[in-house]
């Protein structure tokens, strides 16, 4: 009985909860609706938009994944940038940057 619950508090929380926060976050964040361009450098990858500008050494990327159609750049074990690979000029290119930088693609 009870492990049944946890089962179902579990699979609610993720299904329903999480999904509701991150829209919530998103739709409060206005930042992340801005244009944003990309510069990659020897250095690392500079993130420009009219709110302002990043600049991410390739030292601080902790690990990264590459999907389909998006890259997940950690800075820690749960935060990430994502990149869209439809932004992409040269995917190979960026993917040997982030071999040579930070190592091999985390599964």
């Amino acid at each position: 009985g009870g492990a049944f619950g946890g089962f179902i508090g579990y699979f609610f929380i993720l299904l329903l909860m999480v999904p509701f926060h991150a829209k919530r976050q998103y739709r409060q964040h206005r930042a992340l609706r801005n244009e944003t361009t990309m510069l990659l450098s020897e250095q690392g990858i500079n993130f420009k938009s009219e709110s302002g500008e990043s600049k991410l050494q390739w030292s601080d990327i902790h690990k990264w994944k590459c999907r389909k159609d998006i890259y997940l750049l950690y800075i820690t074990s749960n935060m990430f940038h994502i990149v869209p690979s439809r932004v992409l000029c040269n995917k190979s290119h960026f993917s040997k940057l982030l071999v040579d930088n930070v190592g091999p693609k985390k599964v």
